[in-house]
């Protein structure tokens, strides 16, 4: 499990996507991968591709009875986050 942290304020750094190896990757994680269909639209369902940097604590402190552990997400249970710099949505 991974948590999606802030965007990271980086410089502007020269970065392009390359396309087809995008479209071939998201055809292998669909194979094992679905979003359901729903009648309800939810806001933020879809494919997105994220380029960040990954972080983690050196120690991860699991959560006790009533204290959260150094992680990140909630009750900081998530190993590692994903701080984005850039991101590309697939189009519907």
């Amino acid at each position: 499990m991974i948590a999606l942290g802030s965007m990271l304020d980086a410089p502007i750094i020269a970065f392009a996507w390359d396309m087809d190896a995008l479209k071939r990757k998201l055809k292998q994680v669909q194979e094992t991968t679905h979003i359901r269909e729903s009648s309800i639209q939810i806001s933020g369902e879809g494919w997105s591709a994220i380029w960040g940097r990954l972080e983690a604590p050196r120690v991860l402190r699991l959560p006790g009875n009533r204290t959260a552990g150094n992680g990140y997400g909630v009750n900081g249970s998530v190993p590692a986050q994903l701080r984005v710099v850039r991101t590309f949505r697939f189009p519907r």
